[in-house]
């Protein structure tokens, strides 16, 4: 299996589902590096997150800004308004005073002198007139400014979602296609299976379990790569005849019965396996990991990873040295991550 599969496979397991497009290319730019997985899955989510805060926030400044243009527009027009009432009050004001100081004069004095103050009166107006109908122009294209602001944001919130719609898509398209191939591999195996129960039995049935060698390897990849470099300790995978280098040679003592393996206070007996099966009343022992050659003489750990009548279990030993009657103690771990994988991975 190449690393990148590798990567896919352990960050469905860690994350819970498989890595969209965006996260396999930034999966891609570390070199695939297995500790860099939950860094990535996270960044993720916060930009999916950050998108859509910005759409919303950028919707509700277009309408605050609307409205207090609007209402600003609203103020000028009204102030304008005053002034031309105030002006016709006082061009009234001064014809009333013109009318009453020219009494006496003639009908020819009076209507050169209407004349003369009806020009006089024509000027201010267009100037009020005027000054309304810019009032009008600016508020008209504030209003049309701010009409267009609002489209624009709206442009970009909409282009915005629709990227993060697409990169959703193709992370769906991917998840279908990978569903699809085991869906067919599924298939065909079923087929498989099919013919071979229908030819007669040549050979003796071989017991098979609910472990193999992916699987170790699977787990030895999550430990060495993710878990273990996670809690600041560096694994080694061993196995009969390849012995940690401890005070005692583990498994190879504890599978022979030089030492009493002792789990929930009883003696078990421990079998080698590497399809997860044990012969009866015995526990499947099918992988051994310890830092014991790496860590401090006090603070070495060593884990069996075993299988009972189908159940799976990961023990662990702290024990450094030997005890009346040389029994090697064993607990289950309280390491909620490393045992919720293994579990999973034997119930696959």
């Amino acid at each position: 299996m190449e690393k990148k599969e590798r990567w896919v496979e352990l960050f469905k397991e860690v994350i819970g589902r498989v890595p969209t497009a965006k996260e396999f290319q930034a999966g891609r730019q570390t070199g695939f590096d297995f500790k860099e997985i939950k860094r990535i899955a996270a960044m993720s989510e916060d930009a999916n997150s950050g998108l859509q805060t910005a759409s919303k926030e950028s919707q509700g400044e277009g309408k605050q800004q609307l409205a207090g243009e609007t209402l600003a527009f609203e103020d000028r027009t009204s102030q304008m308004t005053g002034v031309l009432q105030e002006g016709s009050f006082e061009l009234g004001v001064s014809a009333g005073q013109l009318g009453q100081g020219q009494v006496g004069r003639t009908r020819n004095e009076e209507r050169a002198v209407s004349a003369s103050e009806e020009k006089k009166k024509a000027p201010v107006f267009w100037m009020i007139l005027t000054g309304i109908l810019a009032a009008m122009v600016i508020g008209g294209g504030v209003y049309l400014y701010a009409q267009s602001q609002k489209k624009e944001d709206s442009s970009e919130a909409s282009i915005t979602v629709k990227h993060a719609n697409q990169v959703e898509k193709k992370s769906s398209t991917s998840q279908s296609s990978t569903s699809k191939k085991e869906e067919a591999k599924a298939s065909s195996s079923a087929a498989t299976s099919k013919e071979a129960s229908s030819q007669p039995a040549q050979v003796a049935p071989v017991a098979t379990g609910k472990w193999n060698a992916s699987k170790t390897n699977r787990l030895n990849d999550y430990v060495f790569s993710y878990w273990g470099p996670a809690m600041g300790q560096n694994y080694k995978a061993y196995s009969p005849g390849n012995n940690i280098r401890n005070y005692l040679p583990l498994p190879d003592d504890a599978l022979n019965g030089s030492w009493n393996v002792t789990l929930d206070g009883q003696t078990i007996q421990l079998e080698w396996s590497t399809n997860g099966t044990a012969s009866p009343g015995k526990y499947a022992l099918v992988a051994v990991l310890s830092d014991a050659e790496n860590a401090p003489y006090l603070k070495q750990h060593i884990y069996f990873f075993v299988i009972k009548d189908g159940q799976p279990r990961v023990i662990i030993t702290e024990q450094t040295q030997d005890t009346p009657g040389h029994r090697l103690y064993f607990k289950d771990t309280e390491n909620t991550e490393l045992r919720n994988f293994y579990y999973n991975l034997v119930n696959e």
